[in-house]
């Protein structure tokens, strides 16, 4: 049951609280939290560009387009201006993800990626790996992560973003998503005007949903088993899957 007709441009993170799915949804000017069975404004308008959130839902981190990036520690009634990342840094952040205790989060941008062990309190620049990123996904330790580059390939950590491998599986795309189970033996990725791609093998290999047709995705989310997957199309609808993406469902 949707709130109200919403065009969707931003992200969904999508977490099992106590037997209940929380939906985050960015649009373009708000943020929405969610039951599933209802929609609250949980933040001021802005031009949002992507949000993470602890397994509890109480910690959150949400990015600005352009602009700062801002923490949340009550489920997102009160929000807070983060101070301990640059303000140029911060202009061109892209994607966040957050470990399930909320104490690790990673960020990416067009200019690099950084990193924080206390909840987004302090930061580090990750100086091994530069380039323009788009979007970064975080298993439930905060130890595997899966980053995609705007125009180029998919890399993978083991160690918390210590060290980077590049996935030449799928080659170089204009990736706009990507998504993880809790253990990151699951996988799911969308490019731009292209396919979602899926991988139940870590990465090792990969399976194109054609069936879906070429569509100009943005972001994705996963539940911790991987069981249920929520997608959305820039300026369209949201599309879900009960069934790990064997098959998907437009929500109109």
């Amino acid at each position: 049951v949707w709130a109200q007709e919403l065009k969707f441009v931003g992200t969904l993170v999508w977490r099992d609280v106590f037997g209940m799915f929380l939906l985050i949804v960015v649009p373009l000017f708000s943020v929405l939290r969610s039951t599933w069975a209802t929609w609250v404004p949980t933040a001021a308008s802005a031009a949002w560009s992507d949000v993470a959130i602890s397994s509890d839902g109480f910690k959150m981190v949400g990015l600005v387009n352009n602009g700062v990036i801002w923490t949340s520690s009550d489920g997102g009634a009160t929000w807070t201006e983060d101070q301990g990342l640059s303000q140029s840094a911060q202009s061109t952040c892209t994607g966040v993800a957050m470990s399930a205790d909320g104490s690790k989060v990673f960020v990416v941008s067009l200019g690099g990626m950084w990193r924080s062990s206390d909840g987004g309190e302090n930061w580090t620049q990750d100086q091994a790996l530069p380039g323009q990123w788009y979007d970064v996904a975080m298993s439930r330790d905060g130890l595997l992560l899966v980053a995609v580059e705007l125009d180029g390939h998919m890399w993978k950590s083991s160690d918390g973003g210590n060290t980077w491998t590049k996935d030449d599986n799928l080659g170089s795309k204009f990736w706009t998503g990507v998504a993880l189970s809790a253990d990151a033996s699951k996988v799911v990725a969308a490019e731009i005007y292209g396919f979602i791609w899926r991988s139940l093998d870590a990465g090792a290999t990969w399976t194109a949903h054609q069936s879906l047709g070429n569509k100009n995705w943005a972001r994705l989310a996963m539940s911790d088993d991987g069981s249920r997957l929520t997608t959305v199309v820039q300026n369209g609808n949201i599309w879900t899957s009960v069934d790990g993406g064997d098959t998907w469902t437009e929500d109109q």
